[in-house]
């Protein structure tokens, strides 16, 4: 009997590791965030003066199909919910998975580099989620 109840307070290494990829998923969205602020452009005068001379003037700030604070909101949500896994909340898996494939495509549509490292700690986080460990384990 202290065999079972021993197992049942410790953690099972799957909700370690799917919450530690939901953590590490919040991440990207943070960066992609502060990558997508608006950067100072060059004015109109200066625009104007190399237009003149033949140079190209390109504009540095990137750009979105959606707002930036949108991606802040998201890695919020993401660590809210890998903190209910962290806390074996059964509730939370659903929300991390959803949240984790929309910052998949939040990112990809805005062509950024966190894309790929999003998709792997979605696959990393959700596969250890379906062992029968973690769901003997999470309330």
């Amino acid at each position: 009997m202290s065999e079972q109840v021993r197992s049942r307070s410790t953690m099972p290494w799957a909700l370690v590791v799917s919450a530690a990829a939901w953590m590490l998923a919040a991440v990207l969205p943070a960066v992609a965030w502060a990558g997508l602020r608006p950067e100072s452009t060059v004015d109109e005068d200066t625009a104007s003066t190399l237009a003149g001379q033949g140079a190209p003037v390109v504009e540095l700030g990137t750009t979105a199909p959606y707002p930036a604070w949108l991606l802040l909101l998201l890695a919020v949500l993401l660590v809210a919910a890998g903190a209910g896994l962290a806390l074996r909340r059964r509730a939370a898996r659903y929300p991390a998975v959803v949240l984790s494939v929309v910052s998949v495509v939040l990112l990809a549509s805005a062509g950024r580099w966190e894309t790929v490292p999003a998709m792997v700690l979605l696959v990393v986080g959700t596969v250890p989620l379906l062992t029968p460990s973690a769901l003997r384990h999470l309330r």
